[in-house]
């Protein structure tokens, strides 16, 4: 099955039901008293995690871990015999993998979890501290598995701390449960494995990163604003660094050491440069200057953190699609159209510029319209035109827009030369601004009507050029398409023929056709991909989105 940012479709993630905890238990690790455990004497009967642990000192979990340790009747759960059982070390080797997944071991207390179990081998039965150790390294340990998989299932960045329009998908699991069948099974990587996204991307993008990772190791590279602007024939030292880049990055390949050290930039090195820019959304003329001398010139720390990023947002992706779904990423300025996981349509976009930055959304494509009216959002017609209408009052007559008093279904049409506009001000703006269809409207000949709080649409565009530009931010939020008929023809199939949409489109009359079924749409923001060709894939960071999410990535999550 090809893909395109999505590949390969996997079925969804199917958890465990959750089952009746037993009034006592089961037998088993981590179920008897300490007692039991270490033969104390009568003054440890009845130790419980809940006497040395007060839950509520986790901001994050005190609720899960109550009602977790409350069905154990506060029994220990990762600690048997004065020992780790086996689910906690299996536990403690996932965190320490985690840096595999684009999180970090540090993030789960893990060192100091190790330094409990070495603690815990050293400790003598009888000493009086040793219940509160055994409780204190229960907990957390399961605080650690809590986090761990939270951050697995739903991701480490929470999207509301970006103060950002981002909407993501909830996911409901309980995790205490799922914890609990997970002891009990003896089953705890199994268990955090599949809390992990089931698309194909998410392990390629994994490939990726450990890839990437393993290059900084071996070449120490951080060679930031170390190469000057090169072209083919020309040679010296700074080639020689240009070819150690593109191998690290995997775009320079079958390469020796004697070939790196030749400082020539010949028709090799050439092709190594134009696969770069490809993968970085660039011309491929072959050229290291500009955009690509830029992009070459950023650290592969900095690649391997854009990668860690664009992983956690994966996880905020549904667990499953539709059988026919879009997906625009913003930052690659694409559009992808996919039937039963096939795509049927790709198109580059024009997106919101940086002031005005297109939202991440998820919504759905509900109806066709054809010859729009463009009704002039408030923020254009209060900012933009009306300083232009205030210097000159005939501007809203030669430009051809209607002027509504009140909404824009008000069939109230005013004279803007009858306005006194020095009195209208942008808090105080009484008036709603429509332009109808035409050749100068700037959404062209279709609209695609989704239904949002933002008024964020699909169109078509007169101004065709901008599909030609690199970077393709110039929009006030709306998706402009580069293909629109084809993708009217492809929504509207058994609706309405190729020839009648042709027809609709040359009878210049606004016409509203709706869709028999919603097509969702997903707008995402990933800035580091692989391809179907195996190729790590990047993107600007446009709207600097990726710089907001980096600290949270790191922070502790609350």
């Amino acid at each position: 099955m090809r893909y395109l940012f999505i590949p390969g479709l996997l079925a969804g993630f199917l958890f465990f039901q959750s089952c009746d905890t037993k009034k006592h238990g089961r037998d088993g690790e981590g179920t008897k008293s300490l007692k039991e455990f270490f033969g104390f004497s009568g003054e440890y009967d009845d130790i419980k995690v809940s006497d040395y642990a007060d839950f509520s000192d986790s901001v994050k979990w005190p609720k899960e871990l109550s009602t977790f340790y409350s069905l154990r009747h506060y029994r220990l759960a990762w600690i048997a015999n004065k020992a780790v059982t086996r689910n906690a070390k299996e536990l403690l080797n996932e965190l320490r993998l985690s840096c595999k997944e684009g999180l970090s071991a540090e993030l789960y207390k893990a060192a100091e979890a190790e330094a409990a179990v070495s603690a815990l081998k050293k400790a003598k039965e009888g000493n009086d501290s040793l219940p509160r150790q055994l409780a204190r390294l229960d907990l957390i340990l399961t605080k650690a598995y809590l986090d761990y998989a939270s951050d697995l299932l739903t991701g480490r960045i929470n999207p509301e701390k970006l103060d950002l329009i981002w909407e993501t998908y909830p996911k409901n699991l309980k995790l205490s449960e799922h914890l609990r069948e997970a002891l009990e099974e003896k089953k705890i990587a199994r268990s955090l494995e599949r809390l992990k996204p089931g698309y194909k991307q998410y392990r390629l993008l994994k490939d990726a990163l450990s890839r990437f990772t393993s290059a900084t190791s071996q070449n120490g590279l951080s060679p930031a604003g170390s190469i000057p602007a090169l072209k083919e024939e020309d040679s010296g030292k700074d080639v020689v660094k240009l070819k150690k880049i593109l191998l690290a990055t995997g775009d320079l390949q079958q390469a020796d050491s004697a070939y790196i050290k030749a400082p020539k930039f010949d028709r090799q090195l050439g092709r190594a440069v134009k696969n770069f820019q490809r993968r970085h959304g660039l011309k491929d003329d072959g050229l290291v200057s500009g955009n690509t001398l830029t992009e070459i010139n950023r650290p592969l720390e900095e690649r391997i953190n854009q990668i860690r990023i664009n992983l956690d947002r994966i996880r905020w992706l549904p667990e499953k699609l539709d059988e026919k779904f879009i997906i625009i990423n913003i930052p690659a300025f694409s559009f992808h159209y996919y039937e039963k996981g096939e795509p049927a349509l790709t198109m580059a976009v024009v997106v919101g510029k940086n002031e005005a930055y297109t939202p991440i959304l998820n919504d759905s494509l509900r109806s066709v319209i054809f010859h729009p009216a463009w009704n002039v959002p408030a923020s254009i017609a209060t900012r933009e035109m009306l300083p232009k209408i205030k210097e000159d009052t005939e501007y809203l007559t030669k430009n051809n827009y209607a002027l509504l008093k009140g909404a824009y279904n008000s069939k109230d049409t005013i004279d803007p030369e009858e306005v006194d506009w020095s009195e209208i001000t942008a808090e105080d703006f009484p008036f709603s601004i429509v332009l109808p269809p035409g050749k100068n409207n700037p959404l062209g000949k279709l609209e695609f009507m989704m239904q949002n709080q933002y008024n964020i649409y699909l169109h078509d565009t007169p101004a065709d050029h901008l599909f030609e530009q690199y970077q393709r931010n110039f929009s006030h939020g709306c998706i402009r398409l580069e293909k629109p008929v084809e993708l009217a023809e492809i929504l509207l199939k058994g609706q309405l023929s190729s020839d009648s949409i042709r027809k609709m489109l040359a009878e210049n009359k606004k016409r509203s056709v709706t869709l028999r079924e919603k097509i969702p749409v997903h707008m995402i923001y990933q800035t580091a991909w692989v391809d179907p060709k195996g190729q790590v894939q990047f993107r600007n960071d446009i709207y600097g989105f990726d710089k907001l999410s980096l600290p949270l990535l790191r922070e502790k999550k609350q």
